[in-house]
């Protein structure tokens, strides 16, 4: 029988009921995209990408990549997916899954950039609003406000849609109670296989 003196204490998961409410802007739009969603402080770069492909529109079919600073180094580096083709820079590229965004997300912490599709250049600011302490996690994540409609994929970046948009593409109006949120895990699955 195990007496008190020889029961092994683990730590509670990092950042369990925490959250992070996330501001996310589409930038050099001729008109604004945002976004305010809610996330668990313990998903890795990884989950929170696909939380911004799902919240945005996006159909998560090109690279993407996170460049922040370390917030206690101030070193500047990138999270996403490394790629040994070096094709803009992927070889250095830290392994987004391997990261918390806990670790190096913070309210006072400026903004970060998340890049996604390379080749149109579409380059979002993604800022932390706050913490919140004690958050349910079938209440995240959720997309709580925004405004504006994600670009179709491939239509040649900011230049390309403002072209779109002078045509005069007609879009619905953004509905956040509309965002339905993917497993993180099964996108990885469909992407890379079995972890």
């Amino acid at each position: 029988m195990a007496t008190g003196n020889n029961i092994i204490h683990f730590p509670g998961a990092p950042y369990a009921g925490a959250a992070l409410q996330i501001r996310v802007e589409l930038l050099l739009m001729p008109e604004p995209v945002w976004r305010r969603l809610l996330v668990p402080a313990n998903y890795s770069f990884w989950d929170l990408h696909v939380a911004l492909q799902d919240c945005l529109g996006w159909m998560d079919c090109h690279l993407h990549m996170f460049s922040l600073d370390d917030p206690v180094t101030g070193r500047a580096f990138k999270m996403g997916i490394p790629d040994e083709s070096d094709f803009h820079g992927a070889s250095e590229v830290l392994p987004g899954w391997d990261h918390l965004i806990g670790d190096f997300l913070r309210p006072a912490s400026p903004p970060i950039l998340y890049h996604y599709d390379f080749g149109d250049g579409w380059q979002h600011e993604v800022l932390v609003e706050s913490l919140l302490e004690q958050v349910g996690p079938e209440e995240m994540p959720c997309c709580l406000d925004g405004t504006g409609n994600c670009p179709a994929e491939d239509c040649g970046g900011p230049p390309g849609w403002a072209e779109l948009r002078a045509k005069g593409l007609q879009l619905d109006t953004f509905n956040p109670e509309s965002v339905v949120f993917d497993d993180p895990r099964q996108r990885w699955r469909n992407s890379f296989g079995p972890k």
